[in-house]
Order: structure tokens, then sequence, then C-alpha cells
């Protein structure tokens, strides 16, 4: 075959194309919505053989991720132009120019179906994970708690790691500020959802959400059926054991006593709906691995790929949820260690394999947000 033919042939070449940018967010989508596909027809077979209903499990509600959506989609395109307009030389002679750009990278149909194609499926996997999260007791009884506090125990040197901290950070304002920066895990995680279903660096894009799938099945879904516990705010319900967190939770109900700290709220609504068998939003009780963790490692390694500051803050907040996991009483530091190594290993495998996809090789938008 001649060059000639070889360059129509190759991606870069037809990406130039309407047709060319089709077939390439078809490949996306095939890579995006497969896993998805057969995550959620997991669940239904899980149930069916496990006896359980699969139908009226846990639904993630869809009116906040609504709201969440339009309000990033505006505010979005909104700082891609204002980034723009502080670059601006030639004054109102550049506003095609921007707009183009804005277009080409941000709102030509592809793009656009690409982020409704996450916003569509989003709501399912998480829907699906938490209906995992919750039916994991029905089948594997929390059986690890003592394992994981003893080898804590061993890996701080005969005490608990909460125990350790407290003296630094067991102050209430302190207490404070961890139990919000948990409660903006949350909105974290939709956003940085949103912003790679949006982003025009698309190989990143892609690693973000295949790192982001194998994490919530193979860590979240699988790993905590195998090693199904509770965490150490449970630890005297599903041991019968006298719980060695008595002094830890007693000052976090103090602090809760002094003004609202999610953490014991949600521990509390969350035991209670376990016991109750019902299926709220993303509940479900689940220790090893800690996910937030893992998540918050999976977005300082994205954001290190886009910015070296964004990368820092991010990686201390990383830093900030690994120690509130254990200071707020939801997680055994092992769980966070486990989920460090899990998330490092599976983002590098993941790069690995994505490299290897030269149809992910767009130059527009290479180096973009």
């Amino acid at each position: 075959m001649d060059h000639a033919g070889t360059a129509l042939s190759s991606p870069r070449f037809v990406l130039g194309r309407p047709g060319g940018r089709m077939r390439i967010f078809a490949y996306e989508s095939l890579a995006l919505a497969l896993p998805v596909a057969l995550f959620v027809a997991s669940k239904y077979a899980a149930g069916a053989a496990l006896g359980w209903d699969s139908s009226h499990y846990a639904q993630l509600g869809l009116d906040g991720l609504n709201r969440f959506a339009v309000n990033f989609a505006l505010l979005f395109i909104l700082a891609q132009i204002l980034r723009r307009l502080v670059y601006l030389r030639d004054g109102v002679a550049e506003m095609p120019r921007i707009g183009r750009e804005i277009y080409d990278e941000y709102l030509r149909p592809d793009r656009v179906a690409g982020f409704l194609l996450v916003y569509l499926l989003l709501p399912h996997f998480m829907a699906t994970f938490s209906t995992f999260k919750q039916a994991i007791p029905e089948f594997q009884p929390f059986a690890w708690d003592r394992a994981f506090y003893a080898l804590d125990r061993v890996l701080h040197m005969g005490d608990e790691p909460w125990h350790r901290l407290q003296p630094f950070l067991g102050k209430p304002a302190i207490t404070r500020a961890f139990d919000t920066a948990y409660v903006w895990w949350f909105p974290l995680l939709f956003g940085m959802a949103m912003w790679m279903a949006w982003s025009a660096n698309r190989r990143l894009r892609m690693q973000f959400f295949l790192s982001f799938m194998t994490l919530w099945v193979f860590l979240g879904t699988l790993s905590a059926a195998v090693f199904s516990s509770a965490g150490p705010c449970y630890y005297a319900h599903v041991t019968g054991d006298p719980t060695p967190y008595g002094a830890l939770t007693q000052y976090l109900q103090d602090v809760h006593g002094q003004g609202h700290v999610w953490s014991v709220f949600s521990q509390q609504g969350l035991w209670t709906a376990h016991l109750d068998h019902s299926r709220p939003p993303l509940g479900g009780i689940s220790a090893m691995p800690s996910m937030h963790v893992a998540a918050a490692v999976l977005f300082a390694l994205t954001a290190y790929r886009v910015s070296a500051l964004l990368g820092f803050v991010l990686s201390q907040y990383a830093i900030v949820i690994l120690f509130g996991s254990v200071v707020l009483g939801w997680h055994y530091a092992v769980d966070g260690y486990v989920s460090i190594a899990a998330t490092l290993l599976v983002w590098f495998a993941v790069c690995r394999m994505t490299e290897r996809w030269k149809w992910l090789d767009e130059p527009s938008g290479a180096d973009r947000l």
C-alpha cells in the first residue's frame, strides 16, 4: 500500500472530517458504555442467582444530578471563554477565533454527545455499585473487622491510628474541617466526572473513566465483598466485642452535640437503613477498601496531568481524606493504604493499555482541559 493510502486510512487523517470524528466518538463510546452495560447486567444476574430483587434496589436520584450537570456545563463553558479573554491581544478582533476554538474543542456534536453519554451512564453505574454495596451483608456478613483492627495495631506499633492522631487532630474545629472535606467529596466526585466527560484531552478522559470504572467495580464492589467489613464506628455492632473505639465514638458524639457533624449523622442513618433493609441512594456500609480515599487519589493523579498546582492541591485533599477517614471513625487506616496502592496500580496499568490506542491521539486539544 502506498503512503497516500495509509494516510487516508489513519485515524489522524479522518479526524479532520465529521465522519472521522464520529468514528472516533463511536470508539470512545463503546469503550465506556460496554463496561457499564456489563456491570448493570451483572446486578440483575447476581440478583437472580442470589434470590434478591435487584429491580427495586438503590436508585440514584436524578434531580440533583440534573441541576449539577446543567450548572456545571454553563460554568465550564463560561470558564473556557474567560480563560481565553485573559490572554486577548487584539481585543474584539480575536472574538471569532475564540468562538471557533470553543466550538471545536467543546461544542461540536461529538464533544457534546460524549458529555451526554457520561451524564446518562453515570447514574446507572453508581446505582449499580450502590445496589451491590448494600447487598453485600446479605450474602457476605461483616467478618473482617477484627482482622483489620489487629492489622492496624501491628502497622502502628501496637496502637490504633486514631489514638496516635487524636492529640494533634482531636479538636472540634479540626474535626469539623475533616467532616466538611468529607462532605465535599461527593460534589468533587461528580464534578471530576463531568469535567472529564467534556475534556478536550481525549487520552486523559479515557484513562480517567477506565480507571474510575475499574476502581468502583474491582475495588469498591468485588474487594468489598471478599473483605466484608463495617468499619470502626460499627465495630461493636458487627463483632459483639467491646469496642476499642469507644473514646473516639464518644468524642465525635460530643462534637456532634455541640453542632451538626455530618459523619456522625450519616453513620447513624446508614446503620438504621442496614437494620431496616432500606436502600437509600449511595447508601451501604463497607470499610475495606476506602473508595473515598481511592477516588481522592484518582482526582489527584488526573489533575497532575493538567496542572502541577491543581495536582498538588488535590493530592493534599487526598491526604485530608485519608486522615479524615480514620479520625471520623469511618475506616481502619489499612483501608486507605490498600486503596492508595490499588489506585496507583490501576492508574498506571490503564495508562499502559491506552498508550496502544493510537486513535486517541487527536492533534487538536491534546493539551487542553
